[in-house]
């Protein structure tokens, strides 16, 4: 997920977003490259993009794997 990428995508820039969320854009680059940024955060960056965390999930503009099962382990025995 480059969220750089997508927040230029939708008409916005960093210092601009982080100006929104109330931060410098130092630390919201930061945020964004370390890998530090919560989700929360993310929902309010699209909220402000005007699109859905969801779209921050495209990958090369194709939406990333959706998983629709989910199995788990049961503590039965044999």
């Amino acid at each position: 997920m480059d969220l750089k990428k997508i927040i230029r995508s939708h008409g916005q820039t960093i210092s601009s977003v982080a100006e929104k969320l109330g931060i410098t854009q130092s630390a919201l680059s930061q945020q964004i490259n370390n890998g530090s940024i919560s989700f929360a955060k993310v929902e309010q960056i699209a909220s402000i993009c005007g699109c859905s965390p969801s779209s921050f999930l495209a990958i090369d503009g194709e939406t990333s794997v959706s998983y629709t099962h989910l199995t788990l382990p049961t503590n039965r025995e044999v």
